[in-house]
């Protein structure tokens, strides 16, 4: 158990450092924490030694916290990124309906402007 839960610990340790990667280092460390809680425990009642299970279990605490850190920046950085895709949409919307909004002002401009130059026709005839 205690062997198990330091190689678990490790590997998910360094995976934990791998950008974007990172969470994925929970799916090895939080087995690595049972199984060295567990190997900790067995070490305590047969009187043997524990440092492997301590070791493994160090290990896979600190890369718990640093994959968790990792799922808690990649989950606030896709919120922004919803956020700003979001406004984005909107000001998109809004750029169109400004634009719905000249285009029509600009064919009353010139439906006006055919009229003033049918009156200014019909002034010199």
């Amino acid at each position: 158990m205690a062997v198990a839960s330091l190689v678990l610990g490790i590997v998910g340790l360094v995976i934990s450092f791998i950008p974007c990667l990172g969470s994925y280092g929970l799916l090895l460390t939080l087995p690595g924490i049972v199984l060295g809680a567990i190997g900790l425990s067995s070490a305590a009642k047969k009187n043997a030694p524990k440092g492997l299970a301590i070791a493994g279990l160090v290990c896979s605490i600190i890369g718990s916290v640093i994959a968790g850190y990792q799922c808690y920046v990649l989950n606030k950085a896709t919120d922004a990124a919803t956020d700003f895709a979001n406004k984005l949409n909107e000001s998109m919307n809004q750029a169109s309906k400004e634009a719905e909004n000249a285009k029509k002002a600009a064919m009353e401009f010139d439906k006006m402007a055919g009229e003033a130059q049918k009156a200014i026709d019909a002034l010199k005839n």
